[in-house]
Order: structure tokens, then sequence, then C-alpha cells
């Protein structure tokens, strides 16, 4: 079967919401009657092995209502493909039928069973996954997109111990404005690239470049102390700095297809390539504004080019070429970023998202 996804992820548990539609399942050709969820598997793995449309995989899910979290599926499970009203429908066998392993523990000095009611535990950790965190992760802190009007308020560098003027990890720095208590942190960045809207010229956001870590450490008015805790670049004069939430960012996603009007493009890439492979992460110009949410799946695809017609000198525009998929799962106002899940070809810089289209699915 083919991997989409690799790896086990720890704490990320598969739960679905339904989907906006309402179409016949068309199942793959031959898919298996059961199958036993191996580790490393994620539900990608699986929706793709039954479905051409993996975010539909509540469509097919047919709930156990005897499970504490029926979405929850683990290494062992077996599903089992039915019919309900002519209708196909996956099941997963009863855990209570699984053969029970014993141990040393089970048994007395005689080697005689000990049979007590007990309480079998399994931790989320062993879930199968929806996407890979890591691929991810240095995305969910992070500032990434800010207003224009959030740049010119955040607190900024104006000096290093000694004088310094270039700092990293380990150096002081002391920057103005407001702040909020002793021990908060803080994360400094530089502008970036602003992104403006090709067909209304209007600033959608602008990039915030990560630099490090600092921890607020002593306050005098408006200037503070701030120690250094971690850089990934050079930290200079002018810099900003923004207070990170406490609060833990998500660890659950909720695969859904959008309204199926929702059209976009792909205006960067994170690695600040070109060309745009699998597990890529992307900046889109859609947000919340557009109706765009966390775990929104979108097609890729690629316009067609642009022709002369040869009779009559129309300029005709050529169909496109679906590229692959993407799962969005940090949303701003105007911006969001994806991971690419699927890449059929090569995806670029540019490229266009759109709602999936069912009718060209296979």
């Amino acid at each position: 079967m083919k991997k989409w996804l690799l790896g086990p992820l720890a704490a990320l548990s598969v739960v679905l919401m339904p989907t906006l539609w309402a179409d016949t399942l068309q199942l793959r050709d031959d898919v298996p009657e059961r199958y036993t969820v191996q580790r490393g598997d994620t539900l990608w793995d699986i929706a793709a092995m039954y479905l051409s449309e993996p975010w539909r995989w509540e469509d097919i899910w047919l709930i156990n209502p005897e499970l504490d979290n029926p979405h929850l599926i683990f290494p062992g499970d077996v599903l089992r493909l039915t019919y309900v009203d002519g209708e196909p429908r996956l099941t997963i066998d009863d855990r209570a039928d699984r053969p029970v392993r014993l141990t040393a523990e089970d048994m007395d000095d005689d080697g005689v069973v000990r049979l007590s009611p007990t309480v079998r535990v399994q931790p989320l950790e062993g879930a199968i996954p929806t996407i890979p965190r890591e691929r991810i992760s240095a995305f969910l802190n992070r500032s990434l997109i800010v207003s224009e009007d959030t740049l010119e308020e955040a607190a900024y560098v104006v000096g290093g111990d000694e004088g310094r003027i270039v700092l990293g990890a380990g150096d002081r720095v002391y920057a103005r404005g407001s702040w909020g208590e002793p021990g908060d942190v803080y994360e400094v960045f530089r502008r970036g690239e602003r992104y403006i809207d090709s067909e209304t010229g209007e600033t959608l956001g602008i990039e915030a470049i990560g630099l490090g870590l600092g921890e607020l450490e002593t306050l005098q008015g408006d200037i503070a102390r701030v120690q250094l805790t971690q850089s990934q670049q050079n930290i200079r004069v002018s810099d900003r700095l923004l207070l990170i939430s406490r609060e833990s960012p998500s660890s659950v996603f909720f695969p859904s297809a959008p309204d199926p009007d929702v059209r976009g493009q792909i205006l960067n890439v994170a690695d600040g390539g070109q060309l745009i492979g699998q597990f890529n992460v992307v900046l889109l110009n859609r947000g919340t504004v557009d109706g765009v949410e966390e775990g929104h799946v979108f097609d890729v695809a690629r316009p067609g080019d642009q022709i002369r017609d040869p009779l009559n000198n129309d300029v005709l525009q050529l169909p496109g070429d679906r590229t692959g998929s993407l799962m969005v799962f940090r949303v701003f106002d105007r911006l969001s970023y994806g991971l690419i899940l699927t890449a059929t070809n090569t995806i670029r810089v540019g490229d266009q998202i759109q709602s999936p289209d069912l009718s060209s699915l296979p």
C-alpha cells in the first residue's frame, strides 16, 4: 500500500467531521473486505486505500456506540467493509474479541491464571495520526503573519549589553514597548515580505521572520531586559518582539472539504524554493475572511497555457491539470498555511488551489 504519510505521531488523535458533500461514494477497485491497521499507517493511508476522496472518511465510517471514542483507530484494529442500505460502511471488529496475551503477572506461584476485573488503558500516543506534526510544529507557535498595526505596536530592540548590535542566544538585549510579566516568553522577529492581493491591491499580511526567543527578565518603565534563549539568525537593533501565547497549539485536526466555490493561489513555500513536493509547507492567499478553516482540504491545480486560435485569433485558456492536494493547518485573517499531502506532479508557487472537484476524480 502506498504510504502517504509516514511514522507515528504522539498525541494527535484522528477526529473527523462530516463532509459537505452528499454525492454517492465511489470505492476504489479491489478494496479489501478486511484490513488490519499496521503501526506506521495513517488516516490518509487507510482512507486512500478505500476512497478517491480521503477527506470523506466519515462518510463510510459506521460509528460503534460501544467504543469510548469511535473515531480513534489503533494499530491492531481490524477494519471490516460492509454494506448498509446498499451504501459501503467500515466498522471496527469488537476489540474485546482480541486474544488476551498473558504475562507472569497474571499467574500465581503455581502457574494458575488469576482473572479479575481490570481496566485496560490505551494512550492517545498509539492512535493513528492524520498528518506528520513534526513537519508543521515550527509553524504552530510562531506569529508568522502580522498586520501593519501589530508590527508598528510591537516592542523593539534598542541595544545589547556592552553596546553590542549583533546578538544571539545567551546575550541580553534591551527593548522598548508594552510588556507582560517577568518570565513571559517573546518571539523576536523581523519584517519580511508584504503579501498583496493581485486583484484588489490590498495588503493580505506581512510575514514575520522568526529570529529567536527571549525571556522577559526585568522592567523599568517601558524598557525591558530580555534574555535571549534561542536564536536562528543574528538579532539586531530595531528587530521586534511579540508575546508568545501560553495556550498549547492544536494537536487535533478536522479534515473536511470547504465550500465548493473557494479558490485561491499558492503565494510562497516555507523553504524559499520554487518547486514544491509532498510535505512542503506553503502559504495561501485565503484565510478566515474567505471561509477557510483548519483542516480544509484543497486540490492543487496548475493553470493551463493560453494560446491563440489559429482561425479567428481569439485568446484561448487551456484547461489546467490537478497536481496534488493540501490540508490547511494554520489560518490568519487573509492568509493561511497548508501542508502538501500528495503531489502527482511538480507543484509551483503560483499554482491554484480549489475546493475538491468530485466530478473530475476517478
